[in-house]
């Protein structure tokens, strides 16, 4: 570039103090950019001014309109948190005592399997577990004799490696043919129902093989897990402290929401209840409701159906999902 460039530039950004600086191109070319105002128009007649001098025009200014009164809806939802009272659930269970009942395609499949083991199996080496000449070997023998060969005593007399085939016990017809001679077991039954007259739902001693839950009677006369302020007080000064309880975690399991009841006007009549429910467990003892300060009056044991038919639809339905299958 030469010198008499160079120097045309320097004057020209001398000469134009109140511009911004440019780049040799915008400069070379001659486009104008107009800097930002550095101050503000306060009045209307400044406006008016400005406008008047400068090529852009202001934004219209717009006075503020006042503002119209919120609908109840809009209310709850600014100020929904105040209309809730937050409470803890405790949900006690009692797991089951005793295996639960086999269904009918259970008990046909497990014996099903037993016979096939029995024709598939290798013949028991009796050499290998017993001496000869023991009590032991007399007494398997004996057994074994009774039962015609058949070692499993609950499949009967059962032939599974004769010429003419296994009998699976079924017709050609589908229906199932008896087994002949079954031998019964021995030892006496665990009973499924423990003492105390039928339809006694506070005993913890019924229903062994299934899941028990512990639900209170309220003031209202609603059948609802014992709720409070915090969970581990509600559950001790509810059903007392003569409970061996063990809480499982500190995580809910599931919560139950009551929504607030709102006038006409927005204003709050009755306030909703946010409950979140966390799970524990009975290791022994029995619930007490002497002297509570929540004013339950009775309490039920009971398991998933009989609680659908207690409780509320839609408080079963906030719980449904961490109820035990048994």
């Amino acid at each position: 570039m030469a010198a008499s460039s160079r120097g045309a530039l320097a004057i020209r950004g001398l000469l134009r103090t109140s511009s911004p600086r440019l780049c040799r191109q915008c400069a070379t070319t001659g486009l104008q950019i107009r800097a930002p105002k550095s101050w503000r128009a306060y009045s209307g007649a400044a406006a008016a001014a400005s406008t008047a001098t400068t090529p852009i025009d202001l934004p219209p200014t717009t006075t503020p309109t006042p503002s119209e009164p919120a609908t109840p809806q809009q209310q709850q939802q600014q100020h929904g948190k105040s209309h809730y009272r937050i409470q803890g659930g405790i949900i006690l269970t009692r797991a089951p005592l005793l295996t639960a009942e086999e269904t009918p395609f259970e008990s046909a499949f497990y014996f099903y399997q037993k016979r096939l083991n029995e024709r598939l199996s290798m013949p028991f080496v009796t050499s290998v577990y017993f001496k000869p000449d023991t009590p032991a070997l007399i007494d398997w023998n004996l057994k074994v004799r009774d039962r015609e060969g058949t070692v499993a005593k609950e499949l009967g007399v059962y032939h599974g490696r004769v010429v003419r085939g296994p009998h699976d016990g079924v017709s050609d017809d589908a229906e199932i043919i008896p087994v002949d001679e079954p031998v019964a077991a021995r030892g006496a039954q665990e009973p499924r129902h423990r003492g105390g007259p039928a339809g006694d739902v506070a005993r913890l001693d019924r229903a062994l093989d299934r899941t028990l839950y512990l639900v209170v009677k309220g003031a209202d006369g609603r059948w609802a897990f014992p709720a409070a302020a915090t969970a581990k007080r509600v559950m001790d000064k509810t059903a007392g402290l003569d409970m061996n309880t063990w809480m499982v975690g500190r995580v809910p399991v599931a919560h139950h929401v009551v929504r607030p009841v709102l006038g006409e006007d927005g204003s709050l009549q009755k306030r909703g209840e946010k409950t979140f429910f966390l799970k524990a467990r009975i290791m022994a003892g029995q619930a007490n409701l002497a002297g509570n300060p929540f004013g339950y009056t009775e309490f039920k044991w009971l398991t998933a159906e009989e609680l659908k038919a207690s409780v509320d639809d839609k408080y079963y339905h906030s719980v449904r999902n961490m109820l035990a299958d048994r």
